[in-house]
């Protein structure tokens, strides 16, 4: 039987990229299918509100890139890190002082994209990006079909 040579280098690279998804999978849309109020605004996420009674106050934003999103007749809002369910409560509160029965639904309608960049002897070494964790570490370690 021969011997596999293991590059000491490349085992710590696949450990320190688990730990990294393991400790940022919280804010990450991965595998397993989120609560959609339960999921964490991003920047580059794009959202779209939905009044109940309002149609003319609908929109879609993008959260731009400090985390902070304009919406219509208010003033620009910090929104990243915010669950939906936050989001929704807090539109309501704001949309509130000016409409009667402001009911709305906040949706993501595309989440952004996690991006990282993995050099060394790996299967595929440079940037990828993608909207969900797993993909995005089996690009770079699990051998090819």
């Amino acid at each position: 039987m021969p011997k596999i040579k293991i590059n000491p280098a490349v085992v710590i690279l696949g450990l320190a990229v688990s730990i990294f998804f393991m400790a940022c999978s919280d804010k990450l849309v991965n595998h397993r299918r989120l609560n959609a109020s339960e999921y964490q605004v991003r920047h580059g996420d794009v959202l779209e509100i939905k009044f109940d009674y309002y149609p003319d106050f609908d929109q879609t934003v993008i959260v731009g890139p400090a985390g902070k999103t304009l919406f219509q007749d208010l003033e620009e809002l910090q929104v990243k890190d915010l669950t939906i369910s936050e989001l929704r409560q807090n539109l309501m509160k704001k949309y509130g002082k000016m409409l009667a029965s402001p009911g709305l639904q906040v949706k993501v309608h595309e989440a952004s994209k996690f991006s990282i960049y993995v050099g060394g002897h790996i299967k595929k070494p440079g940037m990828s990006s993608s909207k969900e964790t797993l993909p995005l570490f089996r690009e770079f370690f699990w051998p090819e079909a």
